[in-house]
């Protein structure tokens, strides 16, 4: 999978396509709109089709997780243990109860947002090292950016784990590989999504992409809503 998330492109405007059309038709679509020289797109191909009528949004649905049985070496402030049931490592996102994942940045630091956290309702912080003077309870582990994404997974069943997936990366052309792809699977029978550069897609439902690669929440829950939709 291509991890260059940070870049943060906006897409472009753009037509959505159908899911009965050929990969010659939609190659030749993006060839003529330049989408081929996006970046990043990742394709997950459920092994089976089940034609289900689907519901408008995403069906994933995360679960409450114990940080202690998911990081059994963390060290924790404040507590032994903590039942996480909504985590963010964005202060804005925070909510009674929520963790907020403390990740450094290339261009911010997620210690300077720990006050906005706190005050939007955060109990607990993950972070690599322990926090003085901060009034929430905290989990320290090694690498906060893995573990966050691991917590992630967690609260949504580990959904990588029941998909096939198939990852485009390179220089250029890696959407329109991406999307003869799930073209190829959806000629075969398969319930086919797509995470990529030009839309965000369960099989069912789709959004327009904010980001080339979903960010750890992000990517477990549309993972996950593919998964539900098998």
């Amino acid at each position: 999978m291509n991890v260059e998330a940070a870049h943060g492109r906006q897409p472009p405007r753009r037509d959505f396509y159908s899911p009965d059309r050929t990969a010659s038709s939609l190659r030749a679509s993006l060839t003529r709109t330049g989408r081929g020289s996006r970046r990043g797109p990742t394709i997950p191909c459920v092994p089976d089709f089940m034609p289900v009528v689907m519901s408008h949004g995403l069906a994933a649905i995360p679960v409450s997780v114990g940080l202690r049985r998911i990081f059994p070496s963390a060290s924790f402030v404040g507590c032994g243990d903590y039942t996480v049931q909504h985590a963010t490592d964005r202060a804005s996102e925070c909510e009674a109860g929520s963790l907020f994942a403390v990740i450094r940045g290339v261009h911010s630091n997620g210690l300077d947002y720990i006050p906005d956290a706190i005050a939007a309702g955060a109990q607990i912080l993950l972070v690599d090292r322990p926090m003085a003077g901060v009034a929430a309870r905290q989990c320290v582990v090694p690498d906060v950016r893995r573990a966050y994404s691991e917590l992630c997974a967690a609260m949504y069943g580990y959904p990588s784990r029941h998909l096939a997936l198939a990852g485009v990366t390179g220089t250029n052309g890696k959407t329109t590989i991406a999307w003869m792809i799930r073209a190829i699977c959806q000629a075969a029978g398969k319930q086919t999504g797509l995470l990529g550069t030009v839309e965000y897609s369960d099989g069912a439902y789709d959004e327009p992409a904010v980001l080339t690669t979903p960010g750890c929440a992000a990517l477990s829950t549309w993972l996950a809503s593919m998964v539900r939709r098998e």
